[in-house]
């Protein structure tokens, strides 16, 4: 499989484009994003893929990166995410806001329902049987039944803050950031003690993205203000995510959270400072990260159960690149049925 992580990490090092004179204007434009995201998402279903093989066929570099990659490459999603909304609650307010509880909270909530609900198609299919309060909890993300559920409950929990906290302080950006970082951790103490870690570790990340949007024609202008002010930044950024991300490995309980949370902040930080001096260009890699992402992210594991106990995976690239191919169908599939189906009942515009 080392193979394929090199395949990887060479699409998206073919992406970069210098732009030295940058950072030009809308340097972090959804396309950019997508593109961050689709090459993250990559290595997600590749991460999960590798979860269903024996450790003897994965290879020295799979392994070290099994290893070693926690929550972190999920972590792009979560700033990016809160960067973007941010962005247009400054350009659109109220109005935007208002428009949470149908077009985010229950449109996301209803795309997870019906994928869940094709799950547990399969589980029977399969004659695997789970208990009613699971299915129950799983329809809310938070257990499974061979689906990927966590970030989804992540997610909708982000959103139910950002609601709640931009209705609380409508006229002061600042104000609601201080009343959503108070409901997340009330939520972070909670979750620390009723749900596995993964639930909690990189949740601030999504908060970090929001404060950089308030905060970025500022920040940027002094990083960007010569080469010196962007490698120390560079510098700086790179050494406090290591220090921080090897510090919360050998740390236990309340340090190994806070080294942690550094890290999942720090580490997409340096991506945004990548784009200030590159452009990314891959179409594939933005379809994967832009508005297939939900479908993608939530439907690839199907082909993976699918493909488990036969012996196809024997030969795993072939396996990989079978289920990749499947995963795309799928979710297109099911963006053009269910997906079209909800934006047209909630109204919501299509992401690209």
């Amino acid at each position: 499989m080392d193979i394929v992580l090199a395949i990887l990490l060479l699409l998206f090092i073919s992406s970069l484009r210098l732009n030295l004179a940058g950072p030009s204007a809308g340097y972090l434009n959804r396309d950019t994003t997508a593109t961050i995201n689709g090459f993250f998402l990559l290595l997600v279903m590749f991460s999960h893929f590798n979860t269903y093989l024996p450790a003897s066929s994965l290879g020295r570099l799979t392994t070290l990166w099994m290893t070693t990659k926690g929550e972190l490459i999920v972590t792009t999603f979560l700033f990016f995410s809160g960067f973007g909304i941010m962005e247009q609650l400054q350009k659109r307010g109220t109005a935007y806001i208002n428009t949470f509880p149908v077009k985010r909270i229950l449109f996301v909530w209803a795309k997870f329902f019906f994928a869940v609900s094709l799950f547990l198609l399969l589980a029977f299919c399969l004659h695997q049987s789970y208990s009613f309060p699971r299915i129950l909890l799983t329809y809310f993300g938070l257990t499974t039944i061979g689906n990927s559920g966590w970030y989804i409950f992540a997610i909708l929990l982000l959103y139910c803050l950002t609601y709640l906290a931009f209705k609380l302080a409508p006229k002061s950006h600042r104000n609601a950031l201080f009343y959503l970082l108070a409901g997340l951790a009330i939520y972070i103490i909670i979750a620390s003690l009723s749900l596995p870690s993964w639930y909690h570790e990189t949740i601030l990340s999504y908060f970090a993205g929001a404060v950089f949007s308030l905060n970025q024609s500022k920040w940027c202008s002094f990083i960007n203000k010569n080469w010196r002010h962007y490698v120390t930044t560079g510098f700086v950024t790179l050494l406090l995510f290591l220090s921080s991300y090897l510090l919360s490995a050998l740390s236990k309980g309340l340090l190994h959270y806070a080294f942690y949370q550094v890290a999942a902040i720090s580490f997409p930080f340096l991506f945004v400072l990548l784009t200030m001096k590159m452009a990314l260009k891959n179409r594939f890699l933005k379809y994967v990260g832009g508005g297939a992402m939900f479908s993608l992210y939530i439907l690839q594991r199907i082909p993976m159960m699918l493909l488990q106990k036969t012996s196809l995976m024997k030969t795993p690239i072939i396996a990989f690149i079978l289920v990749l191919i499947t995963t795309l169908a799928l979710g297109w599939l099911f963006d053009h049925l269910i997906g079209h189906l909800l934006l047209r009942l909630t109204h919501k515009t299509s992401a690209r």
